[in-house]
């Protein structure tokens, strides 16, 4: 495993049979967690979208940071076979929290120990792999702030 921290439990194999293998230990035994503590996760998570939501309703022209994630959000909602690349430590974190994908192997990014640059070759990179589908791309390149957020659809209609 690549990593300097111990990890309790590995997971080392396909998607198919590390899934299998974590519902098979959860049937023996699983409790679900407390009502009491879901629907605090619950409240909290439509309290943060109601917070966030006239941020990415922004149409400011130039397209500032929240406009273009919820732009992109949009475009994913009404095109789920849109391929999403995003980089760039805040939009990696906001990203994965604001655009939900509605299909599997549609989010094209860095990851948890990723290099980060490769999201402007990887955009039109997957546009032109998978030209037969529609292709979200943004970048934002982050110094202690972001400076620049670029929002784009790329392939046929």
């Amino acid at each position: 495993m690549d990593s300097n921290v111990a990890i309790v439990a590995p997971l080392v194999g396909d998607i198919g049979s590390c899934v299998s293998a974590l519902t098979a230990g959860m049937a023996k035994g699983w409790t679900p967690p407390p009502a009491e503590w879901t629907g605090a996760v619950s409240a909290r998570k439509e309290a943060n979208i109601a917070k966030m939501a006239p941020k990415l309703m922004s149409n400011a022209s130039p397209m500032n940071f929240h406009g273009a994630l919820g732009a992109l959000r949009r475009v994913v909602q009404e095109r789920p076979d849109a391929l999403l690349v995003n980089e760039g430590a805040n939009t990696l974190d906001l990203a994965r929290g604001i655009i939900d994908m509605h299909q599997p192997r549609k989010r094209l990014d860095v990851g948890t120990w990723g290099v980060m640059g490769i999201g402007r070759a990887t955009a039109p990179s997957a546009s032109r792999a998978w030209r037969w589908r529609r292709s979200a791309a943004t970048t934002c390149r982050c110094a202690s702030w972001c400076s620049t957020t670029t929002a784009s659809t790329r392939g046929r209609t």
